[in-house]
């Protein structure tokens, strides 16, 4: 009888045994999945961070290479206008320059015309006014 009892009791307890085992085990597969899922979770939000630095990397390297690129024209443009600028005064200084040498050859011929005139008498004075000579 009492080793009846004892495998009675031994039985329950490896059915105790078996039942936690169970439950256990069930609980450890549903902690499994859900680490599992978390995993594939995890690697998709990495496989997203990895593509949002690619795309700001690259939209960082695209302002600056526009900016870049903006900047170059200004300056491009500003010294087209200074070129511009500057063309245009040496234009002016040329032209003043001409115009006053010009001021002051007329200034000699006209000195020397008249000069020339005094000593040639009054033939040489009606030749330049273009009148008739008698």
């Amino acid at each position: 009888a009492e080793n009846d009892a004892r495998e009675q009791a031994r039985k329950a307890f490896e059915a105790e045994l078996v039942s936690m085992r169970e439950t256990k085990g069930a609980a450890w597969a549903e902690r499994e999945k859900s680490v599992a899922e978390r995993e594939a979770e995890f690697a998709e939000l990495q496989a997203k961070k990895s593509g949002h630095e690619a795309a700001l990397a690259a939209a960082v390297k695209r302002a600056a290479d526009e900016g870049t690129g903006v900047a170059r024209r200004q300056a491009k443009i500003a010294a087209d206008l200074q070129a511009k600028e500057n063309d245009g005064k040496r234009r002016v200084f040329e032209r003043r320059h001409r115009q006053q040498a010009e001021r002051e050859n007329g200034k000699k011929t006209t000195h020397q015309g008249h000069s020339a005139g005094i000593g040639a008498g009054p033939e040489a004075a009606v030749r330049r006014l273009g009148a008739p000579t008698r």
